[in-house]
């Protein structure tokens, strides 16, 4: 099993759209896929609710009053799918603690605002805490730069401050109404609209991620689909 925790201090980053639409590209990449609701807002849950698509049958969610309860439920997921990803709660509490000691890859998601890029540095730390922790490099971070307006100052100068956080920066993801309007149908992007310029930044994204996870670090982490 392969587990990615969506992951971050600040509300409003964006985490659970993150987590949805990621989860519909790995799986049409041909991943088996299922994702955790972890945060007590439920709001992974409620999307999925909306609709008849991939994520009514992949999303569970997750309660747990303590890391050990929280381990098995995690383990129980990694035997009906290779691909875990878990959207975690915006502050650090318990879970989103815990989600650390699990996880091979914590996705960042960050606004282009000071008090967003601020909050991201804290959640480094908090993952660098737990490499210690583990003393292992996992899980490895990335900052992805979010609801960028594309072609905007900002949006290049968000790329510059992230890469001074000392951690690997991803592919941007955009404001785009597409990604809005398929969470109020309870679909992913790559359901609802996969030919547009929303689900093509999402498959960039997933592509970079596929390619860290499962090619650069020479060992299959789960088995790549056919």
């Amino acid at each position: 099993m392969t587990l990615i925790a969506v992951t971050g201090r600040k509300g409003g980053s964006g985490k659970t759209t993150l987590c949805a639409h990621l989860c519909g590209e790995f799986s049409h990449m041909g991943h088996q896929v299922l994702a955790l609701d972890a945060d007590p807002q439920q709001s992974l849950i409620r999307w999925a609710g909306m609709g008849e698509g991939l994520l009514h049958r992949i999303v569970e969610s997750l309660e747990a009053s303590s890391f050990d309860e929280f381990n098995v439920q995690v383990q129980a997921a990694a035997k009906t799918a290779g691909l875990v990803f878990l959207d975690t709660p915006p502050t650090f509490t318990d879970m989103a603690l815990w989600a650390h000691l699990v996880a091979d890859l914590a996705l960042i998601p960050v606004s282009p605002s000071p008090l967003d890029i601020f909050a991201a540095g804290e959640t480094l730390q908090v993952v660098r805490e737990a490499n210690v922790q583990r003393r292992s490099h996992r899980p490895k971070a990335w900052l992805v730069p979010n609801r960028v307006r594309a072609f905007t100052s900002a949006g290049r100068e968000i790329r510059a401050a992230l890469e001074g956080l000392g951690a690997p920066v991803a592919p941007s993801i955009s404001l785009r109404e597409a990604a809005a309007t398929a969470a109020l149908r309870g679909l992913t992007l790559a359901e609802y609209s996969p030919s547009s310029p929303a689900r093509r930044e999402f498959s960039v994204l997933a592509r970079a991620i596929e390619e860290e996870l499962w090619i650069k670090q020479g060992a299959l982490l789960v088995q790549r689909p056919g």
